[in-house]
């Protein structure tokens, strides 16, 4: 600093090593004769030991004035130029960020050096995965610059509820990994570009804009729960195929321009929409049916039709057709509801183990049929009269409820629905709290952000009219539970419980007062005592643990399935874990090696949490930062032939 001789930066290039220096600081500032800059990002790079250096320049002469022109090239992530773009298009300077976590404070977005990702950035392999302005960022404005579409690594963008204008710009069609777009309750207009087209979708949220134009292309053909919702616009035309999207749960089209009749195939969703807004479209009560009772006339006048030729049976559930694609039953290949009936009538074997079957229709036309597994699949009953030749049935006995997040309200989790959340610091209560947010698979579930070191949260729901456990009865054989969750540092855990001392919560693992006879541990970090586990009661300390290498990596979505055989060990019961990992685009469960068969202490005679029948809640923990949706929790008893 202060130099008023001539200075030759490229004197530095002969210093080989610094040491080891993490965020080292190199300033470079009112030099009178400091004219070139350019050799400085290449010298430093070089240097042993360094690890994202700071260089600050300002106050020189000649070409060295400022750190802007070294931006590019100091600044080598690949994502960085991208970043900078929507930062400048979307009003950055005016973003409301949590503390440290500002955008183009440093060049480290995925704070790989720092510690500490820009706000709202989540990656993976140093490559920006997800963008959520819940995520750290409010008070997002402005237009999305072309630039977006660098970001080729991207699988989910949610800009929910901000003041983004102007149009989705058409290099969107160059994220081929995107999965999850939030645009909703925006000012965006015109078109979605027609090169778009996601083929593993898993939310879609355009609602509340004022987007003209056709409806998106979409596709799925995973286990994933589908959200669709375009609701509040101006979209026109006729319906695409989103009959075949698998798993499409939620579909709302209300307050469009759309125009038509359904198509025949759509009597496949009757059963299984849960969600669908269709209202305010162009329906006449004569023509046009795209509203909500012009699909109720239709599923009611459909009931039994089929769209399929004389030659065909047809399949209604795309998983069982799929299912029937993947044996090589279905010889054309097509998800399109129809499959040949000369094709399934000589077929003696059919395994759909684990397949998210939910509708068998079509099964009457398997006329050889000697042996149906069915386990892992949810059914109502099967009318297997017509399988005459059936010698082996394989079946669950399942009631399963499912505990999704999306009615309740954003922010603190604490008080909604039954849910009660607590915060610690070490082992003592603290005002920390578990909110209800934005997760990665775009819908909402529970969150818990980072407060500091030894900080955790923890909470439970003890069932009530809106969601209740399955009654386990003492002849129940087994039962299972599952979660979607983000692989985090320091972990989530999670188990059924019984709130034995009546305080209203159920224990999860402070203290002496443990109220779950088991919990599940999923973390990412680094030592012999965290990793992936089944922590029977009592048995914190001994239980196996096994590195979360074996389903994933840091920040992967994944789900997790705990089945407990009621049977086992003597009565005492044991429990196997299983995995799936959404983001690495698995599509059914596998188990989870050193997690199969561990012992568990139930006791149906038992007056506390050790008793199944019992259990009438969950609880969970999380040690720092996590996410967690979708509980789900199921009675089965197995029948055999």
């Amino acid at each position: 600093r202060n130099n008023n001789s001539l200075f030759d930066i490229s004197s530095l290039a002969g210093i080989t090593s610094y040491g080891t220096k993490p965020n080292a600081k190199f300033t470079l500032d009112q030099n009178d004769f400091l004219q070139d800059c350019s050799p400085i990002c290449s010298i430093f790079s070089q240097l042993d030991g360094l690890t994202n250096p700071q260089i600050i320049i300002g106050d020189n002469l000649g070409e060295c004035l400022d750190a802007a022109a070294l931006s590019e090239s100091c600044c080598s992530h690949p994502d960085l130029a991208a970043l900078t773009a929507l930062y400048n298009s979307l009003d950055g300077p005016n973003w409301n960020q949590f503390a440290g976590t500002d955008w183009l404070s440093n060049c480290d977005p995925c704070g790989i050096s720092t510690g500490t990702a820009w706000a709202g950035i989540t990656c993976a392999n140093n490559r920006v995965i997800y963008l959520s302005s819940g995520g750290g960022m409010t008070n997002v404005s402005g237009v999305l610059p072309d630039e977006l579409g660098d970001l080729d690594s991207l699988e989910l963008i949610d800009f929910f509820n901000e003041s983004i204008s102007g149009s989705i710009p058409e290099s969107i069609c160059n994220l081929q990994k995107l999965n999850n777009i939030n645009f909703g309750f925006n000012d965006l207009s015109g078109r979605i570009p027609a090169c778009l087209e996601l083929t593993e979708v898993q939310n879609v949220n355009l609602s509340d804009n004022n987007l003209t134009g056709p409806l998106p292309k979409l596709s799925n053909s995973t286990n994933f729960p589908v959200t669709l919702s375009f609701q509040n616009n101006n979209f026109t035309g006729t319906l695409p195929r989103y009959d075949l999207i698998n798993n499409l749960e939620v579909l709302q089209l209300n307050n469009n321009n759309l125009i038509g009749s359904w198509p025949q195939a759509w009597n496949r969703l009757c059963a299984v929409l849960a969600v669908r807004n269709f209202n305010d479209n162009n329906y006449d009560g004569v023509n046009d049916f795209i509203s909500l009772q012009g699909w109720l006339d239709f599923c009611n006048s459909n009931t039994g039709a089929s769209n399929c030729s004389d030659n065909y049976i047809e399949i209604r559930d795309v998983n069982f057709e799929q299912a029937l694609i993947d044996l090589g039953v279905d010889s054309e290949g097509t998800l399109d509801g129809c499959v040949l009936i000369s094709d399934v009538e000589v077929v003696t074997e059919l395994n759909l183990r684990n397949s998210n079957i939910s509708d068998l229709t079509g099964i009457e036309a398997f006329t050889d049929l000697e042996r149906l597994l069915l386990e892992g699949n949810v059914l109502p009953p099967i009318n297997l009269a017509d399988n005459v030749k059936l010698e082996y049935l394989e079946v669950d006995n399942c009631e399963a409820n499912t505990y999704s997040f999306n009615y309740l309200t954003s922010g603190n989790l604490n008080g909604q629905d039954n849910w009660i959340s607590k915060g610690w610091l070490g082992d003592t209560p603290a005002a920390y709290t578990t909110d209800v947010g934005t997760v990665q698979n775009g819908s909402q579930g529970i969150v818990a952000l980072s407060a500091g070191a030894n900080v955790g949260t923890s909470g439970s729901r003890i069932e009530n009219e809106n969601w209740q456990m399955p009654d386990i009865e003492s002849d129940d054989t087994a039962a299972y539970f599952e979660f979607e969750a983000k692989i985090s540092l320091f972990g989530v855990m999670i188990g059924p419980g019984y709130d034995t001392d009546n305080d209203g919560e159920i224990d999860i693992f402070r203290g002496a007062n443990q109220e779950t006879p088991l919990f599940f541990w999923l973390s990412s970090a680094s030592s012999p005592t965290w990793g992936l586990k089944i922590v029977p009661s009592g048995g914190y300390g001994a239980a196996t643990t096994v590195p979360v290498s074996v389903i994933g990596a840091f920040g992967d979505h994944v789900k997790i399935k705990v089945e407990i055989d009621f049977e086992a060990n003597g009565g005492a019961g044991s429990a196997s874990a299983f995995y799936q990992n959404i983001t690495n685009g698995d599509t059914g469960y596998q188990p989870i090696t050193g997690l199969q068969n561990v012992a568990l202490a139930l006791d149906f005679n038992a007056a506390d949490h050790n008793n199944p029948s019992l259990w009438h809640g969950f609880t969970y923990h999380f040690e720092g930062p996590g996410e967690i949706d979708n509980i789900t929790f199921s009675n089965c008893q197995y029948e055999g032939p």
